[in-house]
């Protein structure tokens, strides 16, 4: 009871860090016309998030490797109270920019030694379901956190939205399931792989998750001031999408293979 319990705690946990780090996107107009920037600038404090996330984490986690996980999460979460603690104080963008930074590092770790910590909470037979349940927290807080805290304060566009909205939303909808489903996956596996460095190997893989993050919300934002429209930006993300769909199956395949001659040369050894 008290491993699941821990498990249920963590996925809170993510589900609050998946909330704040992408709810941002979804308020960026009214955070451009607060601070007098445009839409473009503004995205950039996804940018700094994803940066953070992405270069910070290996090197906490790796300076931290000894540490206990528990230490690890209790000094996330007070950096990322400390975080957003700083954002509601900010009277600039800069301040508020490097808030998100402060935010990213602290959401990157906690994520990182959430799942390290869920697979150490269970028996191995477990370890998939336990990550998988840490990463419905995330997925969670894209389908309902991120929406709630964009509908407060997005809520007086509505009215103009109709229903033409409700088709692109449903696609939306089944695009963020699709990636959220092959992250347990992936975690599981890391962890199979490495499970005394489990920690070090998930903050590698989510390091050049939000590098893509980082580089598709810059140039993302580049776009969007240059062609002063966002009617470009599916089709960017399509071909993005499309290119990883492609090295997915080129890795499988070749994965495959070398799996095939090392069970036919092993069938050939001398018994």
């Amino acid at each position: 009871m008290m491993k699941n319990t821990g498990v249920l705690l963590l996925t809170l946990g993510a589900f609050v860090a998946g909330t704040a780090e992408l709810v941002v996107g979804g308020v960026l107009r009214p955070i451009a016309d607060d601070l007098g920037v445009s839409i473009a600038l503004a995205g950039q404090l996804i940018t700094a998030f994803s940066l953070a996330f992405a270069l910070g984490t290996p090197i906490v986690v790796a300076l931290t490797s000894r540490a206990g996980c528990k230490t690890m999460l209790i000094y996330s979460l007070a950096v990322f109270a400390l975080g957003n603690l700083i954002s509601f104080l900010s009277q600039d963008f800069g301040m508020i920019l490097f808030s998100r930074a402060v935010v990213g590092l602290a959401v990157g770790v906690f994520t990182v030694v959430a799942f390290g910590a869920a697979a150490k909470l269970v028996a191995p037979a477990q370890v998939g379901k336990a990550v998988g349940t840490i990463a419905l927290g995330v997925s969670v807080s894209m389908v309902i956190g991120i929406p709630l805290v964009s509908l407060a304060a997005t809520l007086a566009l509505l009215p103009a939205l109709g229903g033409a909205a409700i088709p692109a939303l449903a696609v939306l909808l089944l695009w963020m399931f699709s990636m959220a489903l092959v992250i347990p996956a992936i975690q599981t596996y890391f962890i199979q792989q490495a499970p005394d460095r489990s920690n070090l190997v998930i903050g590698l893989n989510t390091s050049i998750l939000h590098l893509g993050v980082a580089a598709g919300a810059g140039i993302g934002g580049l776009a969007a001031e240059a062609a002063a429209s966002v009617q470009y930006h599916p089709w960017m993300a399509s071909v993005a999408a499309v290119l990883s769909l492609i090295m997915a199956v080129v890795s499988v395949s070749r994965s495959q293979a070398a799996e095939r001659v090392g069970k036919r040369n092993a069938s050939l050894e001398p018994r």
